[in-house]
């Protein structure tokens, strides 16, 4: 990553702003002049237990993530709670992707905001307090989470995740 987007994602985390798509955006592409993910992913400390998840990752994941983001106004990409359903609607045609994964994508990325909210302020987030490696849950969540039946992703790479292969 340059170290000018470096540098202003790091003043914009100390200021307390939040994380938007149009961050998000210049992640991806700074990630995408790196290199492949996975011989990225697979310079991570921990993740020679991964092998498995790093052979089904899906470079084009990262394509239409950034089509969908590109879809979206400026307005959309700094502020995800305007997201109604006509504006889904539209990003969805716009970048040629189902409602349902412009969902997901707003889902995920909300997500992430929260995690990066309670890194801010100083705590750790549950799912990464036990964390050894990248992907490894505590092992009382493990424990809850088998112990719910859950319906099964049909994408090999997310059911490997949720399975922990």
């Amino acid at each position: 990553m340059p170290e000018a987007t470096a540098k202003d994602l790091e003043d914009k985390f100390i200021k307390g702003e939040d994380f938007t798509f149009t961050d998000f955006l210049s992640q991806l592409e700074a990630m995408k002049n790196m290199g492949s993910m996975n011989k990225l992913l697979g310079l991570l400390p921990g993740s020679a237990g991964m092998k498995k998840q790093l052979q089904n990752f899906d470079e084009t994941e990262l394509v239409r993530t950034r089509a969908i983001i590109e879809s979206m106004t400026p307005l959309e990409r700094n502020d995800p709670k305007v997201l109604n359903g006509s504006r889904r609607a539209r990003i969805a045609k716009g970048s040629g992707r189902a409602i349902s994964e412009i969902n997901s994508l707003v889902e995920r990325f909300t997500q992430a905001q929260k995690v990066m909210k309670q890194m801010r302020s100083g705590s750790i987030p549950p799912a990464l307090a036990g964390a050894g490696s990248m992907g490894m849950m505590p092992k009382t969540n493990q424990v809850s989470q088998k112990s719910k039946k859950k319906s099964r992703s049909g994408n090999p790479a997310k059911r490997a995740i949720e399975e922990g292969i």
